[in-house]
């Protein structure tokens, strides 16, 4: 009988450090993956099949949006040297802030607002040495404007937030992640010249508003099309690019296989009885 395991949020924030998460989502998203894992996500945990595991699933959630970031920075931005700006310093967001820091070549700077001031001190120290090895500057500021201004790569991860960017905050050429699914005003959304979103069934937020008023019909491309190279993505240096992720369970479960088996090559995790 097969073992049945479970993670601890800590052990599966841990493994979730030790795996590949950019090109598990590149390779989940772009259907290259020989044959999807098995597994769901239910009340705040997530159930694999192969291998048998039990896990937190707040720590995956949090890799997977700071992994789409990344493979969305790659494949839409078309300058060397970027600066970033996020809305939000909770665990999404320094999740974020890490893996750009350490994997995305070319950050210069990042610019983080949020309106808990002691919230968003805690993530520059949290993240201090990290960006300090890879040469990255991290500034705190006063509000959602400042820190957008002028980036090339905006991270909307401000939970709850409703609005809290405006289109002309943004930069031409910028591409938009909105996180939180409420992180951008419906001007954002009407005047991007590239909407992405791959799973319009699991669209919430102002997308979701604006769809039920007919503001928008749920067609067209997402990242997974752009990076299986069956949509071009961007076509025009200056175009404003929104990238819409959902969270689909795929991206997760694909994640969290991964994980489990780091985590279980350390011997973590505890056998559940059978």
């Amino acid at each position: 009988m097969q073992t049945l395991w479970y993670l601890s949020e800590a052990d599966t924030r841990w493994a979730c450090g030790r795996i590949d998460s950019v090109e598990i989502v590149r390779a989940t998203l772009t259907s290259r993956s020989p044959r999807p894992p098995a597994g769901g996500r239910a009340g705040g945990l997530i159930v694999l099949v192969d291998p048998g595991c039990v896990m937190a699933a707040t720590p995956v959630a949090e890799v997977r949006s700071a992994a789409v970031t990344v493979a969305s920075a790659q494949a839409l931005l078309c300058q060397p040297v970027i600066t970033v700006g996020v809305v939000g310093a909770g665990e999404a967001a320094v999740a974020n802030v890490e893996l750009l820091a350490s994997t995305l070549t070319g950050v210069a700077g990042i610019a983080v607002y949020d309106p808990d001031a002691e919230l968003a001190e805690r993530m520059r120290d949290r993240t201090a040495d990290l960006l300090w090895r890879h040469g990255v500057r991290l500034s705190l500021t006063e509000s959602a404007r400042e820190a957008v201004l002028g980036a090339d790569l905006v991270v909307a991860a401000l939970g709850g937030a409703v609005g809290a960017i405006e289109h002309s905050w943004l930069s031409p050429g910028a591409v938009v992640v909105d996180l939180s699914t409420d992180g951008v005003l419906p001007c954002v959304v009407h005047e991007a010249d590239l909407l992405l979103v791959d799973d319009w069934s699991l669209v919430t937020g102002v997308l979701g508003r604006m769809r039920a008023a007919g503001e928008l019909d749920a067609e067209g491309a997402g990242l997974g099309d752009v990076l299986a190279g069956a949509h071009p993505g961007r076509r025009d240096p200056e175009a404003v690019i929104l990238v819409c992720p959902y969270g689909p369970a795929v991206l997760d479960v694909a994640l969290a296989t991964e994980a489990c088996r780091a985590a279980l090559l350390d011997r973590r995790g505890i056998a559940l009885p059978t």
